[in-house]
């Protein structure tokens, strides 16, 4: 039964091995169309990510998730900023002047929205060809990997754009 179980297991790793890897590349090509339209660099996805993801972020707290020092935030921020992606304000919830928010542009929304569309679109193309059956077995994987497979942030799974 061991032995079995270890089959089944690398069967598993194998076919999620495929399904992750060469499976996207077809979704890795839309993204990356869409970031080099907008000459983003794969930093300052990150940020815009995790900025949507909890609605705002401090310098420090963009530091440490990229486990770079702040002056390499400042940076990257600068450059967001100049392309209209992303707001710095005063944090308004203490009284120290030198704190700051980031927060998205409704500019930086639409990128995330077109990323979203084409990661979609290139999924349903994937599927098209399923039928009902298929897609219903399909359909309780997805439920079975998103319970136990999120990459990132808890928040990932009940958050839209």
């Amino acid at each position: 039964m061991k032995g079995m179980r270890m089959n089944n297991h690398d069967t598993l790793v194998n076919n999620l091995s495929k399904i992750f890897g060469y499976g996207y590349t077809n979704i890795f090509s839309a993204i990356n169309n869409v970031i080099t339209e907008h000459n983003m660099s794969a930093t300052q996805i990150k940020i815009i990510e995790y900025v949507l993801i909890n609605g705002h972020a401090y310098p420090t707290e963009l530091a440490e998730m990229l486990d770079v020092n702040k002056s390499a935030v400042t940076q990257v921020l600068k450059k967001l900023e100049l392309k209209a992606l992303i707001e710095v304000r005063e944090n308004t919830l203490t009284d120290d002047k030198r704190s700051k928010l980031i927060y998205l542009t409704p500019e930086a929304k639409v990128i995330l929205k077109r990323l979203t569309h084409e990661i979609t679109v290139e999924v349903q193309k994937s599927i098209d060809h399923l039928r009902d059956n298929e897609r219903s077995e399909l359909s309780q994987a997805t439920d079975v990997m998103m319970k136990h497979l999120l990459g990132g942030t808890i928040n990932e799974k009940n958050f839209t754009i």
